[in-house]
């Protein structure tokens, strides 16, 4: 059996094949929709099911794994930023505060069309932050490509003060959850070591 990922994302990638799972990369052709004001666990879900139902199309058979993630800071969503100025303005109004981060996971199996949806939730506390503090870890983190412009690996764990939930939600993927999608379709995660 082989699984899918229906994700261009280096970081759920690398998870992955840290957890010593075989998988092949789909990239889903879809238009992500914005979050609904207050439902953000569910319209990450949805971002989630529309990527794994356009993978689950394509093929005869295999499972397919998707997620989607939403940063939230009183009630503004925060995405990837546009530039690095940008990201420098995102981190800056973080700074001594938390945020919220939302991934919803979608697991299916496209020979028996099962489909399952969960979501993980994960309030961010960073610590108060310096314009050298952002310098410094912008010189090996590219935030561009990170929804809010900061990753919890490397030097990004120097401004993280501390989580309430899971860790690799922070990351993007996380894995119980995963885990648990697969088991409500019918699949064991290890199936794919």
């Amino acid at each position: 059996m082989t699984l899918y990922l229906a994700s261009a994302s280096q970081t759920r990638r690398k998870l992955l094949r840290e957890l010593g799972i075989s998988f092949r990369t789909y990239r889903p052709r879809v238009r992500e929709d914005k979050p609904l004001r207050g439902r953000y666990a569910y319209s990450a879900m949805e971002n989630a099911r529309k990527k794994v139902s356009y993978v689950m199309r394509r093929l005869k058979s295999g499972v397919v794994i998707g997620a989607d993630t939403f940063a939230v800071s009183e009630g503004r969503v925060l995405g990837k930023p546009r530039s690095f100025r940008h990201a420098r303005q995102i981190l800056m109004s973080l700074s001594g505060r938390s945020h919220v981060l939302y991934t919803g996971v979608c697991a299916g199996d496209a020979k028996t069309g099962k489909i399952s949806t969960a979501y993980a939730r994960t309030r961010v506390f960073l610590r108060k932050l310096t314009d050298e503090d952002i310098d410094w870890m912008y010189e090996k983190v590219y935030p561009l490509d990170k929804a809010p412009a900061y990753t919890i690996e490397g030097r990004g764990a120097a401004i993280v003060e501390r989580i309430e939930g899971c860790y690799y939600n922070v990351m993007g993927l996380p894995v119980v959850t995963a885990a648990k999608a697969l088991e409500k379709i019918g699949h064991d995660i290890k199936e794919f070591t």
